[in-house]
């Protein structure tokens, strides 16, 4: 296990502000936000399991940042990223499809600016960042 010490703050403070934004996203797909008559509430529902999805594997990274087992973080980090790449791959297979929350473009923006396409491009690269860091 490596035990160099690695300041995470601002990748850590990003990763809150990401998980903040998926949060608003997934409270769009509740009955909090569900005037909208755009799609049924099982199709919310699928986008609230997709998008609840993307951020649980987070936990796990900030585990090993916390424990300092850099090693362990670089695995997490990986995993998640190859978790955000099957969304966009993994078709039919699964409960939903997640190219449903994650890919599909409307004619209008649903949403706005809670249109959940926006996750998975940023997920990875904020996730890249961490990993960048700690194979430093």
């Amino acid at each position: 296990m490596m035990t160099a010490s690695i300041d995470f703050t601002p990748e850590l403070a990003d990763l809150v502000m990401f998980m903040s934004r998926v949060a608003i996203s997934i409270r769009m797909h509740t009955p909090y936000r569900y005037r909208s008559g755009w799609e049924s509430a099982k199709e919310h529902c699928k986008h609230v399991l997709w998008l609840s999805d993307s951020i649980h594997y987070f936990g796990e990274i900030a585990r090993c940042i916390k424990a300092n087992d850099i090693e362990s973080a670089i695995r997490a980090v990986n995993s998640t990223i190859i978790n955000y790449k099957e969304y966009s791959i993994a078709g039919d297979g699964w409960v939903s499809d997640p190219m449903l929350t994650f890919k599909a473009k409307p004619a209008e923006p649903v949403f706005g600016e809670f249109y959940d396409g926006w996750i998975l491009d940023e997920g990875l690269a904020l996730l890249e960042r961490i990993k960048e860091k700690a194979e430093q």
